[in-house]
Order: structure tokens, then C-alpha cells, then sequence
């Protein structure tokens, strides 16, 4: 009696001890999923915010339709991106890809994540049609009466029946990028405003609490550096954002004038399809960051203590992680605008006699 209870404590036991080794082994990693996008439709330009799980603080990739949306950062439930002119179709994790950027016209595209965890589900997007779209339509219905496009470089456009190479109106164009620069200056100015006041209204509670912890410190020179570190925080990223923002309206500005230049050397009969895909990357790698800079905008950076003996750790830990970030924006999505902009520039200069007019 005795023996057969004893074999069946062992029994349990073993089984227990089974099921608790058992289940680390079933734990897998958190693949990233898709719950929602907001908005689900809009032209080129749109700003995107994709909600869902298992993003990583760095390094995503959004897969729009055929094409790749990359170095996206996160808070590891929403991700924002620009719906992009063209679609850059070169892998993530790099080897050859294609040289031109198809456009990005209207109609659905699959949206899914890709990072180190994993790919996402698809979302459906809607990409809808604006003057541009239309015009550009129209353009290629019309090129269907001239047959046979020329191989010869060139912007070649299709009139009267046959193909002619369109002369660029230099002016015209210049004052075109102008109001677009503009305009996309101004928007990502309000965005900034916008994601800064919402994060204020979000953190008044907490902010609120601070300033009431802060002045009940007994310690009147520990009370002036609290409120002075705590105002600090703000401060340094309100001026780090506005001169990140800064510093890609400027990275705007040259590759105006490189995609000038590059439309000006296409009207003489120059071959500048390596120039287009480098100014594509470069549109693509700027819009990057300035989802990354407004996502920082939006962050606040308030220490937690419940002690004058916790103060300095508090504020330590607070000022390390705004540090953190800051360079992790300047060394990242940052540093590839302008590496992208560079490599625009290069390939322009890579065309020969590339100013020379016919």
C-alpha cells in the first residue's frame, strides 16, 4: 500500500516537474502583428500610424505592396511612415536590387511589418488618386498612340502622335519643389506642435505630481536642482527635435537642387536613372526621419522618486535615457538622411559633363 502510493507521488512529481521544463520551451518570440492603421486611406504623403505588437525599438521595415519602407523606429506598439512616392524595392537585408523606383499609384496595397521578430500580417491600404495621379494617367494613356518608347536618354514625352524629349522649364520646376519643400515644412512643423501638446496634456498628472514632490523636498538647494534638471528635460528636447527638423529642411533643400540639376541633364540627353533611384532613396530616407523626429517630439522624460535619497538616481536615470535617445536619433535615421542626400549628390556627379547643355 505503502509502495504503490509512493509510486504514485513519484509519478505526479515527475510529471510536475516535466510540465514546469516544458514550458520556457514553449515560450516563442513575440512576432509582430498589425491591429490597425490610421488612416486606412490617403494620397501620397500621407502620414501612417501602424498600431499593433512586437516592434523593436529600431531597425523595422514597413512592406508596402512590393516595396520596403526601412530603418523605422518604434515604442513597440505604433510605428509612423510617409506613403512614398515610389516604391523602393531593394531587400532589407541588402544585395542587388533594381534601379528604378516604380510609382506609387492609386489603388490597395498589403501593409505588413518586418523586424527581428518576425513579419507581420497584412493590413489592406487604399493609396487615393490626386491632380498629380490624373495627370500622370492621362500622360499614359496618351503614350499609348506613339508606340515604342526611345531607348536614347532623355524625358521623353509623347505628342502630336509621336515621341519628343520634353525641354524642362527650369523656373517653373525650381518654384514647383519650392512650394512642395514648403509645404512639407510647414506640416511637419504642425505634426511636431501637435504630438508635443498631446503629450503634455497626456503627462499633466505625472508632471503635476513632480512639482508637488519637488516642493516638499526639505532641502532648499535640492529643490532649486530638481526644478532646474526637471525643466531642463524639456528644454534639450524641444531644441534637440527643432534642430534635427532643421537640419532635414535643409537636407530637402540640396536635394532640390540635385533633382534640378538631374531633370536639367535629362532634357540634354543625359542618362540620370542612377541619379533618380539615389534622389528617391534619399525622399524616402527624409520622410523616415521626420517620423522618427516627430515620434521623439512626443516623448517627455519626468523622474520618479519617492525620497530625497532617490533624487539624484531619478534624475540620473531620466537624463541617461533622453541622452540614449537623442543619439540614438542622431546616429540612426539621421545620420542615414544625410548619408542618403550624400550618395544623391555623388551619383550626379558621377554623370559626366552632367551641366553641359546641347
Amino acid at each position: 500500500m505503502n509502495s504503490n502510493m509512493s509510486e504514485k507521488i513519484r509519478n505526479i512529481i515527475t510529471a510536475v516537474l516535466c510540465l514546469a521544463f516544458a514550458v520556457p520551451a514553449m515560450a516563442q518570440t513575440n512576432s509582430p502583428s498589425i491591429t490597425s492603421l490610421q488612416p486606412a486611406s490617403g494620397p501620397v504623403g500621407t502620414q501612417v500610424t501602424v498600431m499593433g505588437t512586437g516592434f523593436t525599438s529600431t531597425d523595422n521595415t514597413v512592406k508596402f505592396g512590393v516595396g520596403y519602407i526601412k530603418n523605422i523606429v518604434s515604442n513597440g506598439t505604433t510605428i509612423i511612415f510617409m506613403v512614398p512616392e515610389g516604391l523602393d524595392l531593394c531587400l532589407p537585408s541588402g544585395g542587388p536590387c533594381p534601379g528604378a523606383f516604380p510609382r506609387v499609384s492609386p489603388g490597395n496595397y498589403n501593409i505588413s511589418l518586418v523586424n527581428a521578430n518576425g513579419t507581420s500580417n497584412a493590413v489592406l491600404f487604399t493609396v487615393t488618386a490626386t491632380k498629380e495621379d490624373e495627370a500622370y494617367r492621362k500622360k499614359i494613356e496618351d503614350s499609348a498612340n506613339c508606340g515604342t518608347k526611345p531607348g536614347a536618354p532623355g524625358n521623353w514625352i509623347c505628342k502630336d502622335g509621336g515621341w519628343k524629349i520634353e525641354q524642362l522649364d527650369v523656373k517653373a520646376k525650381r518654384a514647383e519643389l519650392n512650394n512642395k519643400i514648403k509645404d512639407e515644412r510647414e506640416a511637419a512643423k504642425k505634426r511636431i506642435e501637435t504630438v508635443r501638446e498631446e503629450a503634455k496634456k497626456a503627462t499633466e498628472t505625472r508632471r503635476e505630481e513632480l512639482k508637488n514632490k519637488i516642493g516638499k523636498l526639505q532641502d532648499e538647494k535640492k529643490k532649486q536642482a530638481a526644478t532646474r534638471l526637471n525643466e531642463q528635460m524639456a528644454r534639450l528636447n524641444t531644441q534637440w527635435t527643432n534642430h534635427f527638423n532643421n537640419v532635414l529642411d535643409q537636407l530637402s533643400e540640396i536635394l532640390l537642387k540635385v533633382e534640378l540639376r538631374a531633370g536639367k541633364a535629362e532634357t540634354n540627353g543625359k542618362d540620370v536613372v542612377a541619379v533618380k533611384t539615389a534622389i528617391q532613396n534619399a525622399k524616402n530616407a527624409i520622410a523616415t526621419a521626420r517620423t522618427a523626429v516627430e515620434a521623439q517630439a512626443k516623448k517627455t522624460y519626468i523622474a520618479t522618486f519617492s525620497s530625497e535619497t532617490d533624487l539624484n538616481a531619478a534624475f540620473k536615470t531620466v537624463r541617461e535615457q533622453l541622452r540614449k535617445d537623442l543619439f540614438g536619433l542622431r546616429d540612426g535615421v539621421m545620420k542615414s538622411a544625410r548619408e542618403a542626400v550624400k550618395n544623391a549628390l555623388q551619383a550626379l556627379k558621377g554623370v559626366p559633363k552632367v551641366d553641359e547643355e546641347k
